[in-house]
């Protein structure tokens, strides 16, 4: 979820993923994170979505498909943390032993849904990663 040029989406492939869906509504970033996606890695290996993440979860939850780990870095602003969290709560889509990876600032908190576990959480300079889990 929010893509961007594809860092986290990319790392994960290089490390042994089996399938990455980048999802980010900015075509410039489209752009460039399909630039950086030509050769890497077999196309079937991959899917961009250029659509909102709320019409993604949307979706992807109606087709029944549940991933392993999901990656947002959604940009660094409150309103954006609390729509992912509605937004989540009503389209989950983590297999039951998988876990969302989320980055924000340290100025923000991650509303967390019902839905969710906070598992871990991890300061870096003036990021913070939130790691969570499905409630089982």
């Amino acid at each position: 979820m929010f893509a961007g040029a594809g860092g986290l989406g990319i790392e994960a492939l290089s490390r042994g993923a089996g399938f990455c869906l980048f999802v980010e509504i900015d075509s410039q970033a489209v752009a460039v994170l399909r630039k950086n996606l030509v050769g890497l890695f077999p196309d079937q290996q991959y899917e961009i979505k250029r659509e909102d993440f709320c019409k993604t979860l949307e979706r992807v939850f109606a087709a029944g498909r549940k991933f392993d780990v999901v990656l947002a870095d959604p940009p660094y602003r409150q309103e954006f943390l609390d729509d992912f969290s509605v937004v989540w709560l009503e389209y989950p889509v983590l297999q039951p032993d998988g876990f969302l990876a989320l980055e924000h600032s340290k100025k923000q908190t991650f509303p967390l849904p019902d839905n969710l576990l906070l598992w871990e959480s991890r300061r870096y300079g003036d990021t913070v990663i939130s790691y969570c889990r499905p409630k089982v």
